[in-house]
């Protein structure tokens, strides 16, 4: 099941509000009495996680449960933890790297002891999965159940304010189905931050502009619209990664002309 883009969060009676990871989507069943890892693309990830974390994943979707979650990367910062994704990318990518701080956040069950729970109300869903968590607690907490927030435009600005990506508001009485659905609504944070143009460079996905940032470090953004080296540019992004690189960055020139420097490109892993 994902999520429609949203707005603004939803104030009338029957909706739900959960923070939104930064991280990879990833769905948990069992197969032949073992955990099996899925990315939301349907790529097989368990032998990409580490053996502690395979071993949670066995223990909640043990007797046919299956679970649907975020993947992510937790990293000490001067305000507390902070997502990681691109430190999360890195450990799964490279099937070596640093897998501390690497959790498995739920969100939905889909299975439960082997009897389909899809058609439940979420209120419901998310009531049997507490249950089944708490009877299965994992070592140092490697597997949680996300956290539920009060329905308001505070909550949602509070969980911006910790970097997160924003917020996902639920329908309390939703079912859960394959594909895109109105009643999971993503709330993204937005945050600009100016800079100047380094450098352009073509991208499968389109060009891509290295951006000296105003505020200090450098960061990747699409360039949606033509830029040139030393355009001064403002960039949109969801969040500032642990690595200061900014998430989902994307360019909305803005017209002025600055003195150009180089740097080295960057890249993150895909799934």
């Amino acid at each position: 099941m994902l999520s429609s883009p949203g707005t603004a969060v939803p104030l009338q009676d029957g909706w739900c509000l959960e923070p939104k990871w930064d991280g990879w989507r990833c769905l948990v069943t069992e197969r032949h009495g073992r955990a099996a890892a899925y990315s939301r693309h349907g790529t097989a990830i368990t032998t990409w996680l580490p053996a502690d974390m395979r071993s949670a994943l066995a223990d909640v979707a043990a007797g046919g449960t299956v679970v649907d979650g975020e993947l992510v990367k937790l990293t000490a910062a001067a305000a507390g933890p902070v997502a990681d994704f691109a430190g999360l990318c890195r450990c799964l990518d490279s099937r070596h790297g640093d897998a501390a701080g690497l959790h498995l956040v739920v969100f939905d069950l889909l299975e439960h002891h082997g009897a389909d729970v899809r058609q439940l109300p979420w209120r419901e869903r998310r009531a049997r999965l507490r249950k089944h968590l708490l009877q299965r607690a994992t070592p140092d907490g490697i597997v949680s159940l996300i956290s539920e927030l009060p329905v308001s435009q505070a909550a949602h600005d509070h969980a911006v304010s910790l970097g997160l990506e924003g917020t996902i508001a639920k329908r309390a009485s939703s079912a859960y189905r394959a594909g895109r659905s109105r009643s999971w609504l993503k709330l993204k944070a937005r945050h600009e931050h100016p800079g100047v143009v380094l450098e352009l460079v073509d991208h499968d996905r389109g060009p891509r502009a290295l951006i000296a940032l105003d505020a200090g470090g450098q960061s990747w953004a699409t360039a949606r619209k033509h830029v040139t080296p030393g355009q001064h540019v403002t960039v949109i992004c969801s969040r500032r990664d642990a690595d200061g690189s900014l998430r989902e960055a994307r360019i909305a020139p803005a017209g002025r002309k600055s003195e150009p420097a180089g740097a080295a490109p960057s890249r993150q892993a895909r799934v």
